[in-house]
């Protein structure tokens, strides 16, 4: 098990950094074939998965072929995919997200055991991508989803119940199955800079400032003409 990279600095740790995505499956691409053709199978393998899950996610809610067939060609190839081809564990991640929300609509409808377990499993596949945040986008996203298709206001506490328990249902067997990239991850951060926070300055570095957001959202929205300030903050 490679723990450790002596290649980079001066050492460090390899299984611990989630990005090496030690545990993912199409990592192993790059070991058996040359670094061209895998990349190109990886590229293509993960542009079908996103584009197939996004087309069965979209007829699990209710969308005709025509509907699916476009929804899932937008997120297969919109501008946030193609342009982070190059960032393997971007592209690994982003991909399971329709089929994350997919099975944990099925979930949803047909509690049990087994329904559980696919969640879990097509979750840790995600997480193994090497991009966690991806994983904590997912979460919301399912969150999200599940309160606009399936939560019943009327009766608040009984849908909140049924939420917590389909949650926790595909949560829990998702962290045990992920713990074997998760300990040793946290591990790092905890000896890290990471593990002392960021100030909100370089929090917020790469941020949007509210007016930009809204001539981006309505393009002329406090200008006044085409030749405005540039959408994006310096």
């Amino acid at each position: 098990m490679p723990f450790w990279n002596p290649y980079i600095f001066c050492g460090m740790p390899f299984l611990a950094n989630p990005q090496s995505a030690v545990f993912y499956p199409f990592s192993y691409l790059f070991v058996f074939m040359s670094f061209p053709a895998a990349l190109n199978i990886f590229i293509v393998a993960h542009t079908f998965i996103a584009g197939y899950f996004a087309y069965k996610l979209a007829q699990s809610a209710g969308m005709n072929r025509s509907g699916s067939t476009a929804a899932a060609f937008v997120f297969m190839f919109n501008g946030f995919y193609l342009v982070h081809t190059e960032f393997m564990s971007n592209i690994a991640c982003y991909a399971w997200l329709p089929a994350v929300l997919f099975y944990f609509h099925r979930l949803a409808d047909r509690p049990g055991l087994k329904s559980a377990l696919i969640v879990s499993l097509v979750a840790a596949l995600q997480f193994f991508g090497g991009h966690p945040g991806y994983a904590y986008y997912t979460v919301l996203f399912a969150a999200a989803y599940y309160f606009w298709h399936k939560f019943e206001f009327g009766c608040f506490l009984k849908s909140l119940k049924t939420f917590l328990k389909v949650f926790f249902a595909a949560a829990l067997p998702a962290a045990l199955f992920t713990a074997a990239q998760s300990v040793p991850s946290f591990e790092l951060i905890r000896n890290s800079v990471r593990d002392s926070g960021m100030d909100i300055s370089n929090s917020a570095t790469y941020s949007i400032a509210p007016l930009d957001f809204l001539r981006f959202m309505f393009c002329r929205y406090g200008t006044t003409s085409a030749r405005s300030t540039p959408a994006m903050s310096t």
